[in-house]
């Protein structure tokens, strides 16, 4: 009984042993792959924003060099503006100016020809009119005629001014409307490019402090490519490590269910029976203690045999 005892002792901690070392292997493996995946996705995040801060850098100068455009047609606009409205100005002066004259041009025709029909009634009433009496009427209907010709000249030329002052309006309106129409577009493009300044400098922020974190990881992100790539591979490695983990485990498991204290003890009454049970449950154990050091050497390091010579010694 007392040697029975004994090897329960020594299986027991034979086993105990290789699984504690195989509950730490595994809980290192997790604790690596889930390293691995930030640091992908750190890379994946530093370069997309890497990629955002090109692409908004020239959006932002492209706005900006519109807005600087923008600002010499808007001078320019304006200019034609202030142009158009000093000879619309002009142009209205002309008109009161010809309209003042045109009324002047109406009352003297009208008193002028008032005048002329008056001497011409006082010439059909005389029953001998004399000469200076027609030289009268010949005179006032004379200058009746001249005036009716400065009337008909003042109003046509009023009416081409204030065509002229029409067009001038028209012409002032649009230069005045398309410079407040640059100005606004002028205003949005600098809004717009101020935005993206913003979105720069916080994409800048996060930039250096993702590069900080990135280095503090090992990754070189002058070579964020070739980072991603070893990363890759190394997270292969883990991933086929962890496979052999489990199928070693499993075959331990096994052993372990059929080399169980239920299992043995009834063997333990022989010699023969004794030194094999003895020997079998322990070398497992040391076996599966050796196969776990190299399936930690090859997830950790990235040294060691190809895929099916470390599952060949894994399951052996």
């Amino acid at each position: 009984m007392e040697i029975t005892f004994a090897i329960g002792a020594a299986l027991a901690g034979s086993f105990s042993g290789a699984f504690g070392k195989a509950g730490k292997a595994l809980s290192d493996f997790q604790k690596q792959a889930e390293s691995m995946k930030t640091t992908s996705k750190q890379i994946e995040t530093f370069q997309k924003t890497q990629d955002s801060i090109t692409s908004n850098q020239s959006a932002m100068l492209a706005m900006r060099k519109e807005a600087k455009n923008l600002d010499s047609q808007i001078a320019a606009s304006s200019a034609q503006t202030t142009t158009y409205q000093k000879h619309y100005e002009m142009a209205q002066s002309q008109v009161r100016r010809m309209d003042a004259e045109l009324s002047r041009n109406k009352t003297a025709y009208e008193q002028a020809a008032a005048k002329a029909k008056i001497l011409q009634e006082q010439i059909r009433s005389s029953t001998a009119p004399t000469a200076e009496l027609r030289a009268q009427y010949k005179a006032a209907s004379a200058e009746a005629e001249r005036l009716k010709g400065a009337v008909k000249h003042s109003s046509d030329s009023l009416k081409i001014m204030k065509e002229r002052a029409g067009s001038l309006k028209k012409e002032m309106q649009a230069s005045s409307q398309q410079t407040k129409a640059l100005s606004e577009e002028q205003q949005r493009l600098s809004g717009k490019a101020d935005q993206l300044q913003g979105r720069l400098d916080r994409d800048r922020e996060a930039l250096s402090r993702m590069r900080t974190e990135l280095s503090a990881a090992g990754v070189d992100t002058k070579n964020l490519a070739s980072e991603q790539e070893r990363l890759t591979r190394q997270s292969q490695r883990m991933a086929e490590a962890q496979a052999r983990y489990q199928r070693s485990k499993a075959a331990l498991d096994q052993t372990r269910q059929n080399l169980s204290w239920n299992n043995i003890r009834g063997e333990l009454m022989t010699a023969a029976g004794l030194g094999y049970t003895l020997y079998k449950p322990v070398s497992q154990a040391a076996d599966f203690e050796s196969a776990m050091a190299r399936v930690n050497a090859v997830a950790f390091s990235g040294a060691g045999r190809n895929a099916e010579e470390d599952a060949k010694s894994l399951q052996a």
